[in-house]
């Protein structure tokens, strides 16, 4: 049976009014007896008494829940992610998690059953599908939900962006290989070539390679080949593939390369069995550096060397921190890059003069 302040009242000898305000913590604005107080907590708890979250929701039009929209299956950081977020929201929100795996009406779906909760705020990945951006834009300016969108802006979406700084992740890695000693360096892409986490990588290695009078030996590698999302269905059907590709073309070149800098360290994974199936040894003959420093890249089988974050379980505490500040009405900057860092491991070396 479901206690009601009634119940608890009845049996405390006090009003159902001081029951609701010595269980929602404002009993001492009221200057309450603290036996009375005592007593109804312990009468409350005696009887199994818990809160109507369903009236709260009415009366506030907002629940202590966060939404987090995942992107694919195959996105290693977010269960990194959560723990984070988890961290700071525990003693005061919950989390309410979903998936799109970039199809449009799970995404639709799933932000609309975020509006429908009374989300207190919003944590999302965009799948990039613009025919979704309609309910972004609805969630933040007609229901005044706070947003923060990962790693790609969404246009005409008031929200925090929290992202790579992919300009400085590329040029952090080239600049790492070049004080090895490296000069025939090539930059290997994934992304198709009109994205801006792209677009500023390559910027960022030749702005490396121009610093270092390297400008004459820049080679960001152009493959005609049809690029699927990263984390998507059709990932691991193309994925070998281009790879061969890339290492023929690497192994093709006049000047054998004796460095690469991966744009996504999955790619790297993939790279490096590729070099190996080839019989280059890596770092030996071949060093690699890819970006995102995810978990797998510091296991020992693979060892990778990358530049990212340190940890996406403090990014999700930092994240938290900062949606946090905008459920409180606190002003909080536009754009937030993640901090990174430079992870040296197995797959590079300094190149004997």
């Amino acid at each position: 049976m479901i206690v009601t302040l009634k119940d608890i009242a009845r049996r405390a000898e006090v009003s159902p009014s001081t029951v609701s305000l010595v269980l929602s913590d404002k009993a001492g604005q009221y200057r309450f007896a603290p036996e009375t107080v005592a007593n109804v907590r312990r009468i409350a708890d005696e009887m199994g008494y818990r809160p109507n979250r369903t009236a709260t929701v009415l009366r506030h039009q907002k629940t202590h829940l966060i939404g987090f929209m995942a992107g694919g299956y195959r996105m290693q950081t977010q269960g990194q992610l959560l723990e984070g977020l988890h961290d700071v929201f525990q003693n005061d929100y919950g989390l309410l998690s979903a998936l799109h795996n970039f199809d449009i009406d799970g995404e639709r779906d799933s932000l609309n059953y975020f509006i429908d909760s009374r989300v207190s705020g919003v944590v999302s990945f965009w799948s990039g599908v613009p025919e979704n951006i309609q309910i972004y834009q609805e969630m933040v300016t007609k229901y005044k939900i706070p947003l923060i969108v990962m790693d790609r802006p969404i246009p005409d979406v008031k929200s925090l962006l929290f992202l790579p700084d992919d300009h400085e992740m590329s040029s952090m890695a080239t600049q790492a290989v070049i004080d090895m000693g490296h000069k025939e360096i090539i930059y290997v892409p994934y992304s198709s070539q009109g994205t801006s986490g792209r677009k500023f990588q390559v910027q960022g290695y030749m702005d490396a390679m121009k610093d270092n009078s390297l400008g004459d030996k820049i080679d960001c590698m152009s493959l005609e080949y049809p690029v699927p999302v990263l984390y998507s269905k059709e990932y691991e059907k193309h994925i070998k593939t281009y790879t061969r590709e890339i290492v023929s073309y690497c192994l093709g070149r006049s000047v054998r390369p004796t460095a690469l800098v991966v744009q996504d360290d999955l790619l790297a994974y993939e790279v490096l069995f590729q070099l190996r199936e080839s019989g280059i040894r890596v770092p030996e003959d071949m060093s690699v550096i890819g970006m995102g420093n995810r978990q797998p890249s510091a296991y020992s089988m693979i060892n990778l060397s990358s530049v990212g974050s340190q940890s996406f379980v403090e990014n999700g505490r930092i994240i938290a921190r900062l949606l946090l500040d905008m459920i409180n009405g606190e002003e909080v900057d536009s754009l937030y890059y993640r901090p990174l860092g430079l992870f040296l491991r197995g797959t590079t070396k300094e190149l004997k003069s």
